[in-house]
């Protein structure tokens, strides 16, 4: 049958079928997403200059400032990680010029939580037990897909 069709018509059928085809046709990756992320003082009591929020991890209020102390400047580069209960998560690795602030941040605020927003929605608020410097891991209600998305878009332009 191939030998009766004009020179190369075999070729197009061929190439119309695969693409007709589920799972046969090859399209464009889809395109990376910049994740905005932000990380802000939050507290258990109202001042000024900060916002209310319903943590999603406790669902109690806390309150968090406006003002990011983190942001995607701040992060050199992201990675999937496991944390202790194996479940997804994101590691953070600072940019140098960004670790002197995050680790006076942190000393300072030893005890009290950091909100974490990504794309402006709270997230999580963990408590900062130690000062942080070169790396931070965040952790929770994460899916595999998300943390991979987290991963792929953190530093997009």
């Amino acid at each position: 049958m191939i030998g009766s069709l004009p020179r190369y018509a075999w070729l197009r059928m061929l190439v119309v079928a695969m693409a007709a085809t589920p799972g046969c046709s090859r399209t464009a990756s889809p395109p990376v997403v910049p994740v905005k992320i932000e990380i802000r003082l939050a507290q258990n009591e109202p001042a000024e200059g900060f916002e209310e929020f319903v943590d999603p991890g406790t669902k109690k209020i806390i309150y968090v400032h406006k003002e990011a102390v983190v942001t995607n400047a701040d992060v050199a580069k992201s990675l999937i990680a496991v944390d202790q209960k194996g479940r997804p998560a994101n590691q953070f690795v600072f940019a140098n010029a960004s670790r002197k602030k995050i680790a006076e941040f942190s000393s300072r605020n030893i005890g009290k939580a950091a909100a974490v927003f990504l794309d402006g929605k709270l997230r999580f608020a963990p408590i900062m037990r130690a000062t942080i410097s070169d790396t931070a891991e965040v952790s929770g209600n994460l899916t595999v897909e998300e943390a991979e998305l987290i991963v792929k878009g953190i530093t997009a332009e």
